[in-house]
């Protein structure tokens, strides 16, 4: 009972690492040396019509996969312990996909756009929203790995002791 409480709580804190994650899509998504006319990762992702810019599909399926392991996440900590494992399963693959696509922002942004020069804008490496968003996806995908490849602590301490030979 004590290891699927730990995987629970391993779980919630893996959704609440999604969660986090979610929230750093406001940051900035490049570097702010200038001031940027780019904003958040979310207007990086939706672009306004009045802009010009395209969408960039890879960094919505990236928040798509963020929201995805949250409610992996919420689901499958109130489940079995095997359920769990198949959950995290499926958590890890979320978050370690989300977090390398957020590491390609840059990359992907000038993909959907291909007449934006951000070395002439001073915007050439990324700001705190994709680094943060990476860090909290690798997070939530180690906590999930903990519960994939945890040993089995209750089966240990199930109360077989042993016994010294007088």
């Amino acid at each position: 009972m004590k290891n699927n409480q730990t995987n629970r709580i391993l779980s919630l804190l893996g959704a609440l690492s999604a969660f986090v994650a979610f929230f750093c899509l406001f940051a900035a998504a490049f570097t702010e040396e200038v001031i940027s006319v780019r904003g958040n990762l979310f207007q990086v992702m939706f672009p306004t019509s009045s802009s010009g810019y395209n969408l960039v599909y890879p960094l919505i399926g990236g928040m798509v996969l963020i929201i995805l392991a949250f409610l992996v996440g919420l689901i499958f900590a109130f489940l079995k312990e095997k359920e769990q494992k198949i959950g995290s399963i499926i958590n890890m693959v979320f978050f370690l996909a989300a977090g390398i696509l957020f590491l390609l922002t840059t990359n992907f942004y000038l993909l959907a756009n291909p007449g934006i020069d951000l070395a002439a804008t001073g915007e050439t490496s990324m700001g705190a929203g994709p680094i943060c968003v990476a860090i909290f996806c690798f997070i939530g995908a180690i906590l999930n790995g903990v519960i994939l490849f945890r040993k089995n602590a209750s089966s240990s301490a199930s109360g077989k002791s042993i016994k010294k030979k007088a």
